[in-house]
């Protein structure tokens, strides 16, 4: 049997030719392993010949948490210097910001977090009670914000011990389950 793509919906190929079928989720691991990585990987390259993968193909495979993740990354490559993108814990609304908010309050959904620990935080009512509580709680978390850059230099170091960088390229990867053996998609 040879293998034929539009037999396989789920199967994923680059501008070459060459497949990465879905049927035994080769095409699933590979866009994963790809999102793990997002910022270094993109656009998506044949893991084979490093052409780059048609934007459409990628697309149509991805779930819609997966998509979300890479539009954010699209949009986060387009982004001047000082702008970061600020998006909603609970819908898809996201702006484009040149400040640092230590709170969010989403245009769309109405509901608010904290940007830097992502803590949903209550919506200040019109009973004076209710009101107080939930100034209190959106000012407490104003903390969250004075230790943005210890949390993010923690997350870095957790992330960065989680890693092992090629020694031919410097691109970061991870070990995949008890097999010791790593490969470099760029270096091989």
């Amino acid at each position: 049997d040879t293998f034929n793509p539009s037999d396989d919906p789920g199967s994923l190929s680059c501008a070459a030719g060459h497949q990465l079928c879905g049927k035994n989720d080769c095409s699933a691991m590979f866009i994963d392993s790809l999102l793990e990585n997002v910022t270094a990987s993109l656009p998506p390259k044949c893991c084979m010949c490093r052409c780059e993968i048609p934007a459409a193909k990628f697309e149509r495979l991805l779930n819609p948490e997966q998509h979300m993740t890479y539009l954010n990354c699209l949009a986060m490559q387009q982004l001047e210097p000082g702008e970061a993108i600020v998006s909603c814990t609970k819908c898809s609304y996201f702006e484009v910001r040149t400040d640092k908010p230590p709170v969010f309050f989403c245009a769309n959904c109405s509901e608010s977090h904290c940007c830097v620990c992502k803590a949903s935080l209550p919506i200040a009512y019109e009973d004076a009670d209710d009101f107080e509580e939930a100034q209190d709680e959106i000012v407490a978390h104003f903390a969250c914000a004075d230790m943005a850059g210890a949390k993010a230099m923690i997350d870095a170091a957790l992330e960065q011990g989680k890693e092992m960088q090629c020694p031919g390229c410097g691109l970061s990867g991870r070990k995949d389950g008890a097999c010791t053996h790593m490969t470099c998609p760029r270096c091989d």
